[in-house]
């Protein structure tokens, strides 16, 4: 037979036990109300009831100890007989007092969910406040140039496209006239272009989270300047991206062939890529590196490991 069988028939024997030992209680305590003592025939019949009820009550802990060491099941709580016979009252009762109740308590002993006697849904996690805001990036291209406003949708702009430099030397003997030189302007027009987005939010939990509020404004406004620094640097010029700073560059060629500069190392090519810059008369304010080229020359070393 197996042990689920055997708690199952001693659980029954120990309900039936459990009620004999009531009912010897109940006739004890008629017989205190009425005579003032109990007869030797209630007294044994009590203890009788009482040693069969401990010992179906020990055998079941006996299985059910066996059955948490197979199949490591939580522990069962103490069943109605053994709350009656195991209360203080029952036992005070039972050695001779004129007077005793017994009180029937649930008993919770298991944090599960699905075990009986369990009361793990009664606890409520400890909620600290705050949001935990992800890795956000640090925008730096927007600082490398004068930002301004505007109020239409589209700007216009003039450029010079052409000058015919035709400055010389003249005597101002002889009357000779001056070269003329040439300047062409153009007209640029571009349009304005649109960085937005939104998160759909009740106006109910807004007021009701003002934190909420202040959050989503702070992650939309990061997001904004995430694409923005995007565009800056590489927008495309197509559709609606801006013309970005490296998408406009002439490409890096070396300006010079540095003597005996053998292999040339990252920032020997950034030097080189300043001085490209600096003799197209656009003085270099400013560098933009990945953070994996800036460690890689920063661990540069010697020849001599320094």
């Amino acid at each position: 037979m197996s042990d689920e069988n055997d708690l199952k028939i001693a659980t029954k024997a120990l309900q039936q036990a459990a009620d004999d030992v009531k009912k010897n209680a109940e006739k004890a305590e008629a017989e205190m109300k009425r005579l003032g003592n109990l007869t030797e025939e209630t007294k044994k019949a009590a203890d009788e009831a009482l040693i069969k009820h401990n010992e179906i009550a020990a055998r079941i802990t006996e299985i059910e100890q066996k059955l948490v060491r197979n199949d490591g099941a939580p522990e069962r709580p103490k069943s109605l007989g053994q709350q009656v016979t195991d209360s203080d009252e029952v036992q005070a009762f039972l050695k001779g007092s004129r007077k005793g109740s017994v009180s029937v308590k649930a008993i919770i002993s298991s944090l599960t969910t699905d075990a009986d006697g369990s009361a793990g849904d009664l606890i409520a996690p400890q909620r600290i406040q705050g949001i935990i805001t992800p890795p956000q990036r640090r925008m730096t291209i927007r600082d490398l140039i004068t930002p301004g406003r505007t109020s239409g949708p589209a700007l216009q702009y003039f450029k010079e496209t052409g000058f015919t430099n035709a400055a010389a030397t003249v005597s101002e003997t002889t009357g000779a006239l001056k070269p003329q030189s040439d300047i062409k302007f153009d007209i640029v027009t571009t349009a304005v272009t649109t960085i937005a987005h939104w998160v759909l939010a009740t106006k109910q939990i807004l007021d009701d989270l003002p934190q909420l509020q202040s959050y989503i404004d702070g992650r939309l406004r990061y997001g904004l300047a995430y694409v923005e620094e995007g565009q800056l640097l590489n927008g495309g010029g197509t559709g609606t991206d801006l013309h970005g700073i490296y998408t406009q560059a002439t490409a890096y060629a070396p300006p010079i062939a540095p003597t005996g500069a053998g292999v040339l190392t990252k920032i020997d090519v950034i030097r080189l890529a300043i001085l490209q810059s600096v003799l197209a008369e656009y003085p270099a304010n400013g560098i933009v590196l990945h953070p994996g080229d800036w460690a890689d020359i920063e661990l540069t070393k010697t020849d001599d490991g320094a």
